[in-house]
């Protein structure tokens, strides 16, 4: 039956419990431990047949339970008589000697930190001064923006957060994952991601190239920029890399980009930037504009793996971005191209964008 299981314990606590009465037959003093042992082997018997024997589901006869009483009856005879007799050891008593202990107690170096009969606070010190934790606001930055000044502003927040996080790391858990996070957080989620530079639409539906922008409103997003970029490096090496991972950390580094370049190609209309014109390509003289070479990045993110689908979207954003606009920069004009080569040649983009520069 699968309900005899049920009847296991008391079968092997009534078997053991014979095995017992068989061993006590012979004229063996019994500790007083195993005397204690014992009887709590009988009372657990005695339990367990009371709870099982004349159930209807149990495979216990009561002549087994007859039996089992029989047994708790003698091995409850077995012991008193044992204690009558004798049978039953005590432990003996520990006697310490005075005079051995004055004599070798200098064989515990360490034994005086139990001592308690002094005052021991004043060993103690000065306590420890509490370390002071910064708040951290992570609800800074927002869903969306909704202008220039609202990006800046989140720029800001945003490094500060993340250099509170990285300072305070020894008080903080996790500092290196909620820096990912926030950063990725910013780029997939809040900041807007630019059209093409050839989209039709770009002058009335991108965010980075439909409304005017200051100088110092470009200069402090792409100073905040770089530091972001260089605190989400930092913590994205500082982490285990999974393959879901690997995919966020490279998508978030593309959309950094993207956003760099369509910022730097905005023109201030109160103090334009040389690099800003030359870099658009609006400069005065036959020029043309300047772009990134993102090198192996289409083919590398087709094994890509993702679980949130704001990544996938922002992953075809920055991939339509780099892949629509190298029709309109020539590719003697793409800067980084460390794939080729990684020497500052004479004639690579990197030097003919400084030798506009200086010559302007």
């Amino acid at each position: 039956k699968p309900t005899a299981a049920r009847d296991i314990p008391a079968i092997v606590s009534w078997m053991g419990c014979k095995m017992v009465l068989n061993e006590l037959d012979v004229e063996v003093p019994l500790e007083r431990s195993s005397a204690l042992l014992i009887r709590e082997a009988v009372k657990e018997l005695g339990n367990q047949a009371g709870e099982r024997v004349g159930l209807p589901d149990s495979v216990l006869s009561p002549e087994q339970g007859e039996a089992m009483l029989e047994t708790i009856q003698s091995l409850e005879d077995a012991l008193q008589q044992a204690v009558r007799t004798g049978g039953v050891t005590q432990q003996p008593p520990l006697e310490a000697n005075p005079d051995l202990l004055r004599t070798n107690a200098c064989q515990f170096p360490l034994f005086g930190r139990l001592r308690r009969d002094a005052d021991l606070d004043t060993m103690a010190g000065e306590p420890a001064t509490p370390p002071i934790l910064l708040p951290m606001e992570l609800t800074l930055v927002p869903d969306s923006v909704q202008n220039y000044e609202e990006v800046a502003q989140v720029l800001r927040h945003a490094c500060h957060l993340l250099t509170l996080l990285g300072n305070q790391k020894h008080l903080v858990k996790n500092t290196y994952c909620l820096r990912v996070a926030l950063v990725q957080h910013l780029f997939t989620q809040v900041l807007p991601l630019p059209l093409p530079l050839n989209h039709p639409e770009r002058e009335q539906r991108c965010f980075w190239a439909s409304a005017p922008i200051r100088y110092a409103d470009q200069a402090d997003m792409l100073r905040h920029l770089n530091l972001l970029q260089r605190h989400y490096v930092a913590a994205a090496l500082s982490l285990e890399v999974t393959r879901s991972f690997d995919g966020v950390r490279i998508v978030t580094m593309g959309c950094i980009v993207a956003v760099a370049d369509a910022l730097l190609r905005k023109v201030a209309f109160d103090y334009p930037s040389p690099l800003s014109q030359h870099y658009a390509g609006v400069a005065m003289g036959p020029v043309n504009p300047y772009g990134v070479h993102m090198g192996n990045f289409a083919p590398a993110s087709e094994r890509l793996r993702f679980h949130q689908p704001e990544m996938q979207l922002a992953l075809t954003q920055v991939l339509d971005y780099f892949i629509q606009s190298a029709p309109v920069i020539p590719h003697e004009h793409l800067l980084f191209s460390f794939d080729e080569t990684m020497e500052f040649k004479q004639d690579c983009a990197a030097q003919a964008l400084l030798d506009q520069l200086c010559l302007q």
